[in-house]
């Protein structure tokens, strides 16, 4: 029994520090903290089996990356400006042994006293520089994603990395999930619901490709929407959409990045909130495009089917509203449902985001 426990430790630690170089390497760039909870739930939309994720394993995790970055100046694997990004981006506490070692190297580090989190950090060449954001910016940009997550290929994610067992919790685990404070660490649930409030009426739309609702499979009659409060504003739905757009990594959709860049510049703050029935409504017919979009011939331009599902999967999961339970779910399902090697045409691929446009402009 004591073998086998400490099996899964040791499993589970390695699970941990893989979590822990994803942040480095797919989240390096950014430079605005980051909620846990996002992170976990953007670094599980990257992967093919997201609908294994639990979230008492988010919370061991937690208590794990909590615990093992309390002694980050004695962490192995990392160098120590990777350690200090991760401790800024999830607003983890600075030990006095990690500052001390930093001083001596000659970087220059603050600390808010109270908490010791970074404040402000300069490398001592000058090139690796992070501030704590002004206290009427909100801590999470949903330009996290934007150029930095990586859809990852089946033989990356095959290896079931990304989830830990549900197996009984060892006694100092379940005890450290039952400390308030321990679970409460970086643990802003409502991370994806905050953003930068700014209007977005985009008058851009009809410079997309028109949807082509030939595709489309005809509705007898328009469904019944549950009404819910809208978590995000028109502005965020539109940083979401960009940032997803970016993760996607095509060239040929820089004119669409443009646009909404376009749009995001010209509109400026407002509490209006996105109008979630109409995501809901259409975002059936945007899943239905993806899935009948096949390649005509080897000419068109073209997407991986699974990693286009995946970039929708993110968008809802972003959004973070209960409408779209439903369509989060049914995403899952074709995600686990679809071969790694099919392909969409890249035209279907804008007639979704021109339909997504229309919907968070309404």
């Amino acid at each position: 029994m004591g073998q086998k426990r400490g099996l899964r430790k040791r499993q589970r630690g390695t699970k941990l520090l893989k979590f822990m170089s994803w942040i480095v390497n797919r989240i390096g760039d950014t430079d605005i903290p980051i909620p846990l909870a996002i992170l976990q739930k953007c670094w599980a939309a990257s992967k093919k089996n997201f609908t294994r994720l639990q979230k008492r394993s988010m919370k061991v995790r937690k208590v794990a990356l909590h615990r093992d970055l309390k002694n980050i100046d004695s962490l192995e694997g990392f160098t120590n400006l990777q350690k200090v990004q991760m401790l800024f981006i999830l607003s983890f506490p600075v030990n006095e042994a990690f500052e001390n070692i930093l001083k001596a190297e000659g970087h220059h580090i603050e600390l808010i006293d109270s908490v010791r989190r970074i404040s402000f950090f300069r490398s001592q060449d000058g090139t690796f520089e992070r501030r704590e954001p002004d206290h009427d910016v909100k801590p999470l940009d949903l330009n996290l994603l934007a150029g930095q997550i990586k859809y990852e290929d089946k033989e990356e994610s095959d290896d079931d990395e990304l989830m830990d067992e549900e197996e009984p919790l060892d006694w100092d685990e379940q005890e450290a999930l039952d400390i308030k404070q321990e679970l409460s660490f970086a643990d802003n649930e409502q991370g994806a619901a905050t953003g930068i409030k700014e209007e977005a009426k985009a008058d851009f739309v009809e410079e997309f490709i028109p949807p082509d609702t030939m595709d489309c499979k005809p509705s007898s009659s328009d469904p019944v929407i549950p009404v819910y409060p809208s978590a995000s504003t028109v502005s965020e739905s539109l940083e979401v959409l960009r940032s997803s757009v970016m993760a996607l990594r095509y060239p040929s959709m820089t004119k669409t990045l443009n646009l909404i860049e376009e749009a995001l510049v010209t509109y400026g703050s407002n509490m209006n909130l996105v109008p979630m029935a109409d995501i809901t409504l259409n975002l059936p017919s945007i899943i239905y495009l993806a899935m009948k979009g096949d390649p005509t011939n080897k000419n068109e331009e073209q997407v991986n089917r699974k990693a286009y599902l995946q970039f929708l999967l993110q968008f809802v999961i972003l959004l973070d509203s209960r409408a779209l339970d439903e369509q989060q779910v049914a995403l899952e399902w074709k995600i686990d449902e679809t071969d790694d090697q099919a392909r969409i045409r890249l035209e279907k691929v804008k007639n979704g985001l021109s339909i997504l446009l229309i919907a968070i402009t309404a």
